[in-house]
């Protein structure tokens, strides 16, 4: 379901069907609606802790309350959700009439889609907390129009939220729910189906209705290398590819530390790690199937270990691969290192930073140092690496002081070197971190859902008193707010942003051109640009774009022509050898070193497999 950035397929479904395909019985038909691709721009909540300080366990729970009020009442599941969503938006705030048009729209999207989930006998939704709003939405209307159907939940938010699996359960929402690591899990749930035994297997949480008690039961782990590679086939990769000529891959799965913000390490226990052979083999099976050379891992951190790292980035350099990679790090990086992973083909780096204030690193259990922190930013940056940083704002006890220092030296950082993003993100109290079961050690204080919320269902009152609401600590709301302003002012206004995305899309589009199929098409990426129709002298014509002009050949204005109507490269090469008396590789020649022209004159294009 909604909302999970749209800038690569879902990796967790593709690991679970090649899992299933491998182990499972033969006769199963697996299939992914992917809702993501009927709409991306919406979200239940937004990520504006700064604005409101809502805890990260069901921020929505008032809109979740409603809907499974009205199903359990038979009425319309979204009757009187106006009156909620007035509360709601003061509350955060938001925009009262963009929520309420943003929710009928979703509601619309997923009722005319039903029919492709209902010919199943189960359906699984993977939950992240922007999209539990709308996957209970979904499940419900399953259940109206199926009563039988078995729904499953598993995914992020549902492992790290106690709440929401006890919810979900316990007032029929889904039947199961899976907990951390799915593919074994989901293989047994699928035997237990089938044979028609109870679907309460290692790795699952159910409700016992007679005892009104949980019953859970913990995951067996698996060996990673035992695994087959993801399978994106029962995935409509169309819709991702024309965005992006890239797919998502995992070198490991969990971290080897355990900051006290963060509850993704909680996710898998105990970190393990692939073999670097093996996943290099992965790239290049992809690459034979899709054509796709760049890869995205989606793992906690890449540099859990550095001699893996080094291994990995030998083993893609001997091959000669020529390929794309990026994922996350932990500022640990030496600048020998970085500069052999950027000769591998790494091409974009995404680095947990967080802060530069040593006593705040030392409350976060960061087990890093300013020094180390600007260390490993100086290693990638330097190395002319696109640079994305992560930064907290407002984490507690966060003075105005250490903060006023990072913005100064963001400042002074993208000065030097220009390819730097910053992820920036108001501190967040979450589920499962260390910070939300020890909140007063860190100065904070939590209030809990009232009596109004909770009467809205009075049968799962007890869980829903027990449900943290919202935090507050030092710096205060109004501290947190001004920061987040001044650094979204200064960084995120727009204008660094797309700067930032542009030179990283023009080098990405530069090395795609090294592996330009004939099957591709080429659609220019902006409709700012204007070719002359009168030749000039000597049969040039003259192309324009952003206020500057270039004279460009007959060759060159036909190619243009072919990019607009979404022609493929075969065709322009046959057009250019038959205009032209051009062999077929020569005229392939010709249409690269154009589009390479274009990307130095600025101008960006797109490329369709």
């Amino acid at each position: 379901m909604p909302f999970f950035r749209l800038n690569a397929p879902p990796l967790g479904v593709a690991c679970l069907s090649a899992y299933l395909k491998k182990h499972g019985p033969r006769d199963i038909d697996l299939h992914c609606t992917d809702f993501r691709l009927f709409k991306n721009d919406v979200k239940t909540f937004q990520y504006l802790g700064y604005q409101d300080n809502f805890v990260i366990e069901i921020p929505d729970l008032p809109l979740i309350l409603n809907i499974i009020k009205n199903h359990r009442e038979s009425k319309p599941l979204l009757q009187d959700i106006d009156k909620i969503l007035k509360d709601y938006t003061r509350a955060r705030p938001l925009n009262f009439f963009k929520l309420q048009d943003q929710i009928k729209e979703i509601y619309n999207i997923v009722d005319s889609h039903l029919q492709e989930l209902i010919r199943s006998d189960i359906v699984l939704f993977t939950t992240y907390e922007t999209n539990l709003f709308f996957t209970i939405m979904c499940s419900l209307l399953l259940r109206r129009r199926k009563p039988d159907i078995t729904i499953i939940y598993g995914g992020p938010h549902v492992t790290q939220s106690e709440y929401s699996r006890k919810l979900a359960l316990k007032l029929g929402v889904a039947d199961i729910v899976v907990i951390g690591e799915g593919e074994k899990t989901l293989l047994n749930i699928v035997k237990a189906y089938k044979s028609g035994k109870p679907l309460s297997v290692k790795g699952t949480m159910s409700y016992i209705k007679n005892r009104d008690s949980f019953l859970t039961l913990p995951v067996d782990l698996l060996d990673l290398n035992t695994l087959p590679r993801p399978d994106f086939s029962i995935l409509n990769l169309n819709g991702y590819l024309e965005k992006n000529l890239e797919l998502p891959l995992y070198a490991s799965r969990g971290c080897i530390f355990s900051c006290n913000f963060c509850n993704e390490w909680r996710m898998w226990q105990p970190f393990r790690q692939l073999e670097p052979k093996k996943v290099v083999g992965w790239m290049k099976d992809l690459n034979r199937k899709y054509g796709t050379f760049r890869f995205y891992f989606m793992d906690s951190l890449l540099n859990a270990s550095l001699s893996w790292l080094d291994k990995f980035a030998d083993i893609l350099l001997q091959n000669d691969l020529d390929f794309q990679w990026y994922g996350y790090f932990r500022a640990n990086m030496p600048k020998p290192l970085v500069e052999k992973l950027k000769a591998s083909g790494l091409c974009r780096a995404f680095v947990g930073v967080e802060t530069l204030s040593e006593a705040l690193l030392k409350t976060m259990n960061k087990k890093r140092t300013a020094i180390n922190n600007i260390e490993s930013i100086e290693a990638f940056a330097s190395c002319d690496i696109p640079l994305e940083i992560s930064n907290i704002v407002g984490f507690p006890s966060e003075s105005s002081d250490d903060f006023q220092k990072r913005w100064e030296y963001y400042i002074d950082l993208i000065t030097k070197y220009q390819k730097i993003d910053l992820n920036i993100e108001s501190f967040q109290l979450r589920p499962c971190s260390k910070i939300y079961g020890h909140y007063k050690e860190f100065g904070l204080s939590i209030k809990k859902w009232g009596s109004k919320t909770a009467n809205i269902i009075p049968e799962v009152r007890d869980i829903i008193s027990q449900i943290p609401m919202s935090v507050k600590g030092k710096p205060n709301h109004s501290q947190i707010l001004e920061r987040m302003r001044m650094m979204e002012a200064t960084f995120k206004d727009g204008y660094l942003n797309s700067r930032f995305e542009f030179m990283y899309q023009r080098e990405f589009l530069k090395n795609a051109l090294k592996h330009m199929k004939n099957s591709y098409k080429i659609i220019l990426a902006t409709s700012n640009i204007y070719v002359s129709q009168a030749k000039l002298k000597k049969g040039l014509y003259l192309l324009r774009h952003e206020n500057q002009a270039y004279p460009i050949s007959e060759k060159e204005k036909i190619m243009l022509d072919s990019f607009n109507d979404n022609t493929s490269l075969s065709k322009i090469i046959g057009e250019l050898s038959k205009r032209f008396g051009l062999g077929r590789v020569q005229a392939k020649k010709i249409i690269l070193k154009f589009l390479d022209d274009l990307l130095e004159r600025d101008i960006l294009f797109q490329i369709i497999p």
